[in-house]
């Protein structure tokens, strides 16, 4: 079901798709098949290493930590793109985007933005970057720091690893 990775899968905070309820959803989401043998490595982790530690730990101390893994898996994956977008930007800062321009741009579809012959359509992004007099170098940095803005997390295996390390 495509639109349940829409709705329950990570986006970064600054992505039109962000919701506040991913920070959750996306550690009871997996990848779509077929990815089968890795959901399959998480669910026998789960089972091998996490029945264990609920059985020392108790059942609501496990889920505990268990979640707590997951968001603290979300807040990396967040930083480690905090920290990758704000070094992509740094290096187009001489284009003076207005945080409203950048954020268009950052959301926009990259896939709509060119015709089959493969030239920049006229709309909105394309006159901002016009303005701004961007170089084929800069736009391809802009795509990067898209490319991450866009890109959905999902899974639990942050989750999964954090019981791997307590065990």
């Amino acid at each position: 079901v495509p639109v349940s990775y829409e709705y329950f899968s990570l986006y970064y905070p600054q992505s039109n798709d962000f919701k506040a309820w991913q920070i959750i959803t996306h550690m009871f989401m997996h990848a779509p098949l077929p990815n089968f043998a890795h959901i399959l490595f998480n669910m026998f982790a789960l089972y091998s290493f996490g029945s264990p530690l609920e059985h020392f730990w108790g059942g609501k101390k496990f889920l505990f930590f268990y979640i707590s893994c997951g968001l603290g898996a979300a807040l990396l994956h967040t930083g480690v793109n905090y920290l990758q977008l704000q070094s992509l930007l740094d290096s187009v800062s001489n284009l003076n985007l207005s945080k409203s321009e950048l954020h268009l741009i950052l959301n926009a579809d990259y896939q709509s933005l060119f015709d089959s012959s493969g030239k920049m359509v006229q709309g909105e992004v394309s006159a901002i970057l016009s303005k701004a007099h961007c170089t084929q170098e800069q736009f391809n940095v802009l795509a990067q720091a898209g490319g991450i803005t866009q890109s959905p997390v999902l899974g639990a295996s942050g989750a999964i690893y954090g019981l791997l390390t307590a065990f």
